[in-house]
This record gives structure tokens, C-alpha cells and sequence, in this order.
């Protein structure tokens, strides 16, 4: 059994968005093992379940109704290859549909957790970390039709990035006017920054003082965001490090490879 603040909503039956007043909790949670699934456990089974299959359904209307917010919704067809360690063997590998829809519909639910809870920061603090990306007006220049990989291309070729900030700024990407990181599994700094937060506004009728300065909440946002370059950066080389292996591999394997590539 496992503490969580939880974000409990109610939903239509028919249309399988939420509706009525969200609610934010601190519960108690319990997961059975046999309802344990990692990624690929939850797509060989996604048919079979029904709780998968209404999640799948919710998925799809929140998705539906960002798309109306922002074209960074297209970002969703991307899917890439990516290196698997396995038996001392390293070899791309690419989701299948299903895991591909499972990963989406937890993206979803967190996108869906990580707005009403940054809604709820800027409610009663008007402060706290918010994970922010203003880009608006470089949407608009985006053409409609673009596909998902041309806008990932895009983005990179603009230098559009997220931002940590201590103040509230909308992530058009995501398409929600407030936004924060609240889900993560791995307490990400920013994430327990925003407990922390919510504890406090919960028990702020005690008379607690506030955990964090403005000042100290905008340090922790900066570097938040310096650690977090840093992070994707080591990412990024380690991924090149791990496709060179399997080009090696294939190489061993085939004596020669064709290679495409592009240049932004």
C-alpha cells in the first residue's frame, strides 16, 4: 500500500470524456501483481481487457479535444525505432500499434493530471514550477497538414524548446494554458517540488508556512531546466553511441548497409 495524491474524475459513458468537478486527493493505493503490466504485457492484452479497452476510448477523446488547441498533437504519430540490449545483443527495435496506443493513452492521462494540476498551482499560489513552452504564434505559421516527423523536424530546425519557469506560461505544444510535471515515477525535482505545493495549500488552513520563497522557487525552476539539458544531451549521445553498435552489427552481419540521412 502506497501514499498518492490522486486526481479523480468523473466520466461520460457515451462520449468517455470527464465531466463534472475534478478532484484532487490524498489516498491510499494498491496494486494487485497480476495488474501490473509493462508496456508490451498491456498491448498483447489491450483486446481482451475492458478496462483497457475504455482507457483506449478516453484516451482518444482527450487527444481529440487537445487537437482543437494545438497542432502539437501531430507529434503523436511519431514513432521511432529505438536500440535493444538483449543477450549481450543490441538491435532496433519499433513499437508495435497496440504498444504504441498504450503509450499514448498514458501520455494522455498524464497530460490531462499535469494540466489540472498546474491549473490548480495557478489557482491558489499563482506560483510553483510550471513546465511552459510559448509558441503560439509559431504554431499558426505551421501548415495544417504537416505530418508528425515534419513538425518534429520543424521544431528542432526553430530551436523550440520547454521552459521550467516559477511563473505560469502556457505549453502550446501541449495545448494547455497552465502546465506542470506532477507524475512522474522517478520524483523528478520539479514534480516533488509540485507535492510539496500541493501538501502545503492542503494543510495551509494550520497556518504552515509556505515550503518554498518566490526566489527559491525560481532558482529550483532554473535549474531544473539546466539539469534537465544536460540530461537530454547525455541522451542524445548515448543514443548515437547505441545506433553506431547496431550499425556495427548490421555491417558484421550484411558487409554492407545503406544509410539515409538529412541535414537541419
Amino acid at each position: 500500500t502506497k501514499n498518492a495524491i490522486t486526481i479523480l474524475t468523473e466520466i461520460n459513458s457515451t462520449a468517455y470524456e470527464p465531466i463534472n468537478e475534478i478532484k484532487l486527493l490524498f489516498t491510499n493505493i494498491f496494486v494487485k501483481k497480476e495488474n501490473e503490466f509493462s508496456y508490451n504485457d498491456a498491448a498483447v492484452v489491450c483486446n481482451e481487457i475492458n478496462a483497457f479497452n475504455i482507457g483506449l476510448k478516453i484516451s482518444e477523446r482527450l487527444k481529440m479535444k487537445r487537437s482543437l488547441k494545438t497542432k502539437g498533437i501531430k507529434l503523436n504519430e511519431v514513432s521511432t525505432a529505438y536500440p535493444i540490449y538483449e543477450d549481450n545483443n543490441v538491435y532496433l527495435y519499433e513499437d508495435t500499434k497496440n504498444e504504441q496506443l498504450i503509450k499514448q493513452m498514458i501520455a494522455e492521462f498524464a497530460i490531462f493530471a499535469n494540466s489540472f494540476v498546474g491549473e490548480y498551482l495557478k489557482i491558489n499560489l499563482n506560483t510553483g514550477i510550471f513546465r511552459t513552452c510559448v509558441a503560439n504564434k509559431w504554431l499558426q505559421t505551421v501548415y495544417n497538414d504537416i505530418s508528425g516527423e515534419e513538425l518534429l523536424q520543424e521544431i528542432i530546425t526553430n530551436g523550440i524548446r520547454a521552459d521550467y519557469m516559477s511563473n505560469v506560461e502556457s505549453h502550446d505544444l501541449v495545448g494547455m494554458p497552465e502546465y506542470c510535471h506532477f507524475t512522474s515515477p522517478i520524483r523528478r525535482l520539479s514534480d516533488c517540488i509540485c507535492h510539496y505545493l500541493l501538501k502545503y495549500i492542503y494543510f495551509k488552513h494550520k497556518n504552515y508556512s509556505i515550503p518554498f520563497t518566490e526566489l527559491e522557487l525560481e532558482q529550483l525552476a532554473a535549474k531544473c531546466l539546466k539539469v534537465t539539458r544536460i540530461d537530454k544531451k547525455n541522451q542524445y549521445l548515448d543514443i548515437k553511441f547505441r545506433l553506431l553498435q547496431v550499425m556495427d552489427n548490421m555491417i558484421l552481419k550484411n558487409k554492407k548497409i545503406d544509410i539515409e540521412y538529412y541535414i537541419t
